[in-house]
């Protein structure tokens, strides 16, 4: 499925509220880094209504890391599941009991609560 269908698909079901998109500062600090890289696919991203919360903070983690344990850790404050196709981060996320998903997932969840009943 081609990613702007993905978008028009995420943005009915949002539309619905069968579906809820957030991010914290830190997602969307890393999203706008990484605009310029692929446009197009952050355009269509940017068209998915998603919603922004406080990042939980988090101590004793080494530098490198803070940004990856504070969306794993919102996620698991929030009870959200977290997705993402970095895999190290789902693997850590999923050590702290958080449900991971990488992008194939969540287009498969998309298609599922957007099928005709």
């Amino acid at each position: 499925m081609a990613s702007g269908e993905v978008a028009e698909r995420a943005r009915r079901l949002c539309a619905r509220g069968a579906v809820r998109f957030e991010t914290s500062e830190v997602q969307e600090g890393e999203l706008a880094r990484l605009r310029d890289a692929d446009r197009e696919k952050h355009r269509r991203a940017d068209r998915i209504p998603r919603f922004v919360v406080p990042a939980a903070e988090v101590r004793g983690v080494a530098p490198r890391h803070v940004r990856d344990a504070r969306i794993a850790a919102t996620a698991r404050r929030d009870g959200h599941v977290l997705v993402t196709d970095d895999r190290p981060l789902r693997e850590r996320a999923a050590a702290l009991g958080v449900t991971t998903w990488d992008t194939a997932r969540l287009i498969e969840e998309l298609a599922r609560r957007d099928a005709p009943a």
